[in-house]
C-alpha cells in the first residue's frame, strides 16, 4: 500500500479517518498502529468482499478470515488503552507530594 492514489490505500484511510478514528481515541503511537492496522484488515476485505461477487475462486473465508484480525487488533486497542496511565494533572502532582 505504498502508492497513496491506490483504491485500497484510499479506502483505508476513509475507514481510518471516518468509522474507526472517531470510536477509538487513541493516545499512544501503537494505538495509532493498531487502528491503521485494523484499518488496512477491513479495508482488504472490502476488497475481497467486491471480488467475491465478480470472480468464483475467491473464497468467502478470506473475508471471514480478514474480519476476524480487524476485530483482534481492535480488542488489542481498546486493552491497551485502558491499562495506559493518564496523564497526572497538577492536583493529582500535589497529592502524590502530599503522601511522601
Amino acid at each position: 500500500m505504498s502508492d497513496p492514489r491506490s483504491r485500497l490505500r484510499r479506502l483505508v484511510e476513509r475507514i481510518y479517518l471516518y468509522e474507526l478514528k472517531p470510536l477509538y481515541p487513541v493516545t499512544t503511537k501503537l494505538g495509532t498502529r493498531r487502528l491503521r492496522t485494523a484499518a488496512s484488515y477491513l479495508a482488504q476485505a472490502q476488497m475481497v468482499m467486491d471480488q467475491i461477487k465478480a470472480d468464483d475462486r475467491v473464497s468467502p473465508k478470506r473475508h471471514v478470515l480478514l474480519l476476524a484480525r480487524a476485530e483482534q487488533m481492535l480488542t488489542r486497542l481498546a486493552e491497551a488503552e485502558a491499562r495506559v496511565r493518564p496523564a497526572l494533572t497538577p492536583a493529582d502532582l500535589l497529592r502524590e507530594v502530599g503522601r511522601r
